[in-house]
């Protein structure tokens, strides 16, 4: 049975397109009434009889045209259209039929409501004209946000649109908004129209009104629908038949919400609200979108269609089946870079400097991060004289141990020039959330504070030092595993609760098999079965919803990382409390290897133990396009960006089943280029690497919250996976091209959104994630031609 309340828009519409569904239809209305409601008031100059003949045209227009509203245009904005078109329409009906020769603006002083607020009274009597005035982009967004109440996120997955180009539409619109409304004589700024418009915009409606409409509509659709007489009738048949078109002088972004006879969900090849590609009589005509016009490649489109010739001559062809759905898909990311100096070392200074951030979120459209526990905000007697934070009290019992007793600001570190700073990678947090509130983050320890640790009886943790600064190897001891545990959450609710930036899932320990000179700590499977026993114990009584996840061993060795996962399975104690099995791409830690038998072989062993598994650390490899094939072969590392990056994150994704992906460091310098995505050359100057675009061809492209879909078997020097969010119209294809020759691909697409064009880019040795012409589709059929040695993203994202 469906989830009517829990559905989306287009699923409810879809739904009652389709087969007339009443409760579909019902829910429709009780979401969206207020804002067509409210729009009819405005538009009637607080007449409200007038707006209830109004409210009911509007609904009974959208039964009867529910299967011929674009995919283009979200719901709440047709509806909002069309009330402001129907709203307009009763307006000039009714001052025909007082036979007065005023102007509309005249009728609007004299039947306006006078108990509005003066401030928003002055915003109302000009709002909706504005609205229309709107770039559609930036109208549509203003509408779902201000209008209909939605967030961000809730727009941007609505509308296939990444987040960040969602926020900019809607910053750009409210502005824009402004400037209209002060042309007009509304002097206000924009953060004030924000809350008027987020206070006022949806009109209080009499009591019981709703289901009294609702109640009319109903006995007028039982009727048939289509004899309904008065207004309403005629404002219903007008409507349909398009008899006020031609008549109406309203701004062309109004006329635009008529629905056009393309068919449920079909996507335009101009494909964006905004661009309505009508003709007069209501026609539609498919339009190139002008940014394919103006990308097109005069040397040589690599998604062009492939020669008849070349049809049945050495064409990869892949089925890809979006009725067969795999892991959820939540983000691409890296670590936070948190040591060095910032006054000296580019990369701290970039990570934290506005161009980072927006290269991180805006243009990667990256939707995780990570980064390590400070360990030392709980600190205990040390040779190195760091201040102390932990109390005796929690010493003896570990249940009082609290964040606000935590030492959150770094003290005693000189070198790092981190003194009265909480840690960099709390502040990365906090800046990325601002971009994105949306981010999920996670944080990985990787070593209890150092007086709960002591020498391991035998094995590498049997070693173990104390360098002040680091604590190295040794074992979490188990009288000290109650007193971990309430650290661990208590630093999630300081995550949450003290610095805003809470975090999704946490991992108990950074690869458990190794004693470094780093800050590190050494498992056996019984050991980290028992401690994730005791945290998720302690997280349950506090209320903590960070997931916990590990064990951050090596993907190369698949064995030994079930190993760590096999006892907790098997102990119904504890078999929910590991929510997430991660891994990291390397051998040993070092090496960054990734190859498609080892992150195969591990989901072989957790196919059915129904965990999501991410993969969250890997070394970025060789930045260059073009290299050897190998250059390392003890850990068989590729010598170029495409064939170590690129199929690394290929085969976590697609045979690894990965739902979350992470390179080790977003920017570095120079002498460590192959730990991260972006190079930090100097303090001047920061270069995005070829590594950095084709993680983004994932990571702009593909929404959180998207499933990936069955593509078969990798074949031909073509590996291709994609990515489909049925319910919200979403598809995204990406394609690897490792020939050194241009290579003619089919998709055959079943089961996926009834599209006629996709967007496209390209990353190959001249460019970087460019957007090229648009590929069609015909009837599920995608037929291109990819250069050599090239990735590309297909999209019914248009940004």
């Amino acid at each position: 049975m469906v989830d009517i309340q829990n559905s989306t828009d287009n699923q409810l519409l879809e739904l009652f397109a389709r087969g007339r569904d009443n409760d579909a239809f019902r829910e429709i209305f009780h979401r969206h009434y207020r804002l067509a409601w409210s729009a009819c008031l405005r538009g009637l100059c607080g007449h409200e009889h007038l707006a209830e003949d109004a409210v009911q045209a509007v609904f009974l227009v959208l039964f009867r045209r529910a299967g011929r509203i674009r995919s283009g245009c979200a719901l709440s904005v047709w509806l909002y259209q069309t009330a402001r078109y129907v709203s307009s329409n009763v307006l000039r009906m009714e001052m025909r039929r007082r036979e007065r020769e005023k102007k509309a603006a005249d009728m609007r002083d004299e039947i306006r409501n006078p108990a509005q607020e003066a401030g928003w009274g002055e915003v109302r009597r000009n709002l909706d004209e504005a609205i229309g005035r709107l770039p559609g982009r930036q109208r549509d967004a203003v509408v779902m946000h201000y209008l209909a109440g939605k967030s961000l996120g809730e727009i941007s997955a609505e509308t296939g649109t990444v987040r960040a180009t969602v926020q900019k539409r809607v910053e750009a619109g409210l502005e824009k908004l402004r400037s209209i409304l002060s042309s007009r004589g509304t002097a206000i700024s924009a953060p004030s129209l924000a809350i008027l418009l987020a206070k006022n915009s949806l009109e209080a409606a009499p009591a019981q009104l709703e289901q009294a409409l609702f109640a009319a509509i109903s006995q007028n659709i039982a009727a048939g629908g289509s004899a309904i007489g008065g207004m309403v009738g005629t404002m219903v048949n007008g409507f349909v038949r398009g008899m006020f078109l031609a008549k109406l002088k309203v701004a062309a972004a109004i006329i635009f919400a008529l629905s056009v006879p393309v068919g449920l969900f079909a996507l335009t090849a101009g494909g964006n609200s905004g661009q309505s590609g009508m003709s007069p009589g209501g026609e539609n005509r498919p339009q190139k979108s002008a940014i394919a016009e103006k990308v097109a490649n005069p040397v040589i489109n690599p998604a062009s269609i492939i020669n008849p010739a070349d049809r049945n001559a050495g064409v990869v062809s892949i089925a890809v089946d979006c009725g067969k759905k795999h892991q959820i898909i939540r983000g691409f990311g890296t670590s936070v870079k948190g040591w060095s100096q910032p006054d000296k070392d580019p990369a701290v200074k970039w990570q934290m400097d506005p161009k980072g951030l927006d290269l991180y979120v805006k243009d990667g459209g990256f939707s995780v991060a990570r980064m390590g526990v400070d360990r030392w905000v709980i600190e205990g007697e040390n040779p190195a004289r760091v201040p102390v934070s932990v109390t005796g009290a929690m010493m003896d019992d570990p249940a009082k141990t609290a964040f606000d007793s935590f030492r959150w600001e770094r003290i005693g570190r000189p070198a790092l020039g981190e003194d009265g700073k909480v840690s960099r990678g709390i502040r990365w947090f906090q800046e990325l959330k601002k971009l994105n509130p949306d981010m999920l983050f996670t944080a990985s320890v990787w070593s209890p504070p150092h007086w709960m640790k002591e020498k391991a009886p035998q094995g590498p943790g049997a070693q173990f030092e104390w360098k002040g600064l680091n604590s190295c190897g040794g074992r979490l001891a188990p009288k000290y595993y109650r007193h971990f545990a309430h650290f661990l959450a208590q630093y999630c609710l300081a995550m949450e609760q003290k610095f805003q930036v809470p975090l999704y899932s946490i991992s108990i320990q950074n690869e458990p098999c190794f004693r470094e000179d780093y800050d590190s700590c050494v498992y056996t499977p019984d050991e980290f079965h028992d401690v994730v026993a005791e945290v998720a114990a302690v997280f349950k009584a506090l209320g903590v919803k960070t997931k916990i996840m590990g064990p951050e061993d090596m993907t190369r060795n698949p064995d030994r990382v079930w190993g760590f996962v096999k006892p907790i399975l098997a102990d119904a104690g504890t078999r929910d409390a590991l929510e997430i099995v991660c891994s990291h791409g390397y051998s040993d830690g070092v090496d960054a290897n990734l190859q498609s038998y080892d992150a195969a072989k591990l989901w072989e062993y957790m196919k059915d133990s129904g965990k999501e598994y991410w993969m969250t650390e890997t070394g970025g490899g060789p930045e260059n396009w073009e290299g050897e094939p190998i250059v390392d072969k003890r850990s068989k590392m590729p010598g170029n960006a495409l064939d170590s990056l690129g199929t690394r994150i290929h085969n976590a994704i697609v045979l690894g089943q990965a739902s979350a992906w992470f390179i080790w460091l977003f920017i570095e310098n120079e002498d460590n280029k192959q730990t991260c995505l972006v190079l930090s050359e100097s303090m001047a100057k920061l270069t995005p690497t070829k590594k950095f675009y084709i993680q983004k061809h994932y990571a702009r492209f593909i929404p959180p919250g998207t499933r990936r879909v069955e593509t078969g078997k990798d074949s031909g020097g073509i590996l291709a996976s994609a990515f489909a969010y049925n319910g919200r119209g979403v598809f995204t294809a990406v394609i690897q091209n490792h020939n050194n020759t241009a290579t003619a691909v089919r998709l055959n697409m079943s089961g996926g959104p009834a599209v006629e064009s996709l967007a496209a880019w390209i990353t190959d040795a001249g460019r970087n994630c460019e957007r090229t012409a648009d590929v069609p589709v015909n009837s599920g059929v995608i037929e291109l031609k990819m250069p050599p040695r090239s990735i590309m993203t297909l999209a019914t994202l248009k940004e």
